[in-house]
């Protein structure tokens, strides 16, 4: 049975694909949508560009001016469970951005906290956890477009703050793979230009 907040993802991005033809516009428990179950998603303004197979397009830095790596994909979590996403710790507040173009739905539940999750033209979906604040209407974004605020919600309300990162290749919420790669390829948006070594708690 499909995740409800991917179901909602599937619905906007079906939206948005029909209004873009003719006009050259190509197990966790996650999610109850933000006013109850699978929250109808609402299609914003812009259509989502296409993009070449295998290219991830612009790619914008998840956390406005850089962030710093607290806890990398496959940490040890105990019990023989491992992290299956990156963790960039910054100042409570600090602007989420979407990483590249999509369709952005916003969500709720025990472990994430508030949530963001923004599907791809290619199915694929960036999952953004821990948010300090509920997002309000789920829409089409461009790449760098503010989309949350970095928190310490869900299961994060005792540690610092920072945004919980998962890439999910094919949309589907219990195959994460390591988003290392996109967080390198990325380009930081923010005066200070910081970007992020790939060893926990370093900088560059």
């Amino acid at each position: 049975m499909k995740h409800p907040a991917l179901i909602a993802l599937a619905v906007l991005a079906a939206l948005v694909l029909t209004r873009g033809k003719g006009r050259g516009a190509p197990s966790r428990g996650r999610g109850q949508g933000q006013g109850g179950q699978g929250t109808p998603a609402r299609p914003g303004a812009a259509d989502v560009a296409p993009s070449e197979p295998g290219s991830l397009g612009v790619v914008v830095y998840p956390v406005r001016g850089g962030a710093k790596v607290v806890s990398p994909f496959g940490a040890s979590r105990g019990n023989d469970r491992t992290h299956l996403g990156v963790d960039l710790g910054a100042p409570e507040g600090t602007e989420l951005l979407a990483m590249t173009d999509g369709a952005v739905h916003y969500a709720a539940d025990a472990m994430g906290g508030h949530v963001a999750l923004l599907k791809r033209a290619d199915g694929s979906v960036i999952y953004y956890a821990h948010m300090s604040e509920p997002g309000t209407i789920d829409r089409i974004v461009k790449a760098g477009d503010v989309i949350g605020h970095v928190g310490m919600s869900g299961n994060a309300a005792h540690t610092t703050p920072h945004v919980h990162l998962e890439l999910w290749p094919d949309g589907d919420h219990t195959h994460a793979i390591d988003p290392t790669d996109m967080l390198t390829a990325s380009r930081v948006s923010g005066a200070s230009g910081r970007r992020v070594r790939f060893d926990v708690g370093q900088e560059r």
